[in-house]
C-alpha cells in the first residue's frame, strides 16, 4: 500500500554543539492538516541518539498512523533525506 505525502523541510541544523535538529511539516496532499515532525540528534558516546517526534491533532489520527507502520515510515523518510544530502 502506498500513500502520497509531502514533506516541507523547515529546519536543518547541524550538530555544532553536539546536538542537531531537523524539522518538517508532512501532509497527505489531500488537504489534510499538516503534522509537525521534529528530529533531534544528540552525541552519545561513540554514536548519535536520534529522537523523532510527530504531533497529531487527534488520538484517532495517531491510531491510523500506527496501523500504517508510521515508525518504520519515519525512519524511511530520514533515510531518503540522508541520501539526498549525500550521507
Amino acid at each position: 500500500m502506498q500513500f502520497a505525502n509531502r514533506h516541507r523541510w523547515t529546519e536543518l541544523s547541524p550538530p555544532g554543539d553536539g546536538a542537531g535538529r531537523i524539522a518538517f511539516l508532512m501532509d497527505g496532499l489531500d488537504g489534510s492538516p499538516p503534522k509537525a515532525v521534529t528530529v533531534t540528534l544528540t552525541s552519545e558516546g561513540l554514536g548519535t541518539r536520534l529522537r523523532q517526534v510527530m504531533v497529531f491533532p487527534t488520538a484517532a489520527e495517531v491510531a491510523v498512523a500506527r496501523s500504517h507502520d508510521a515508525e518504520a515510515k519515519g525512519l524511511q523518510t530520514l533515510g531518503k533525506l540522508a541520501a539526498s544530502l549525500g550521507e
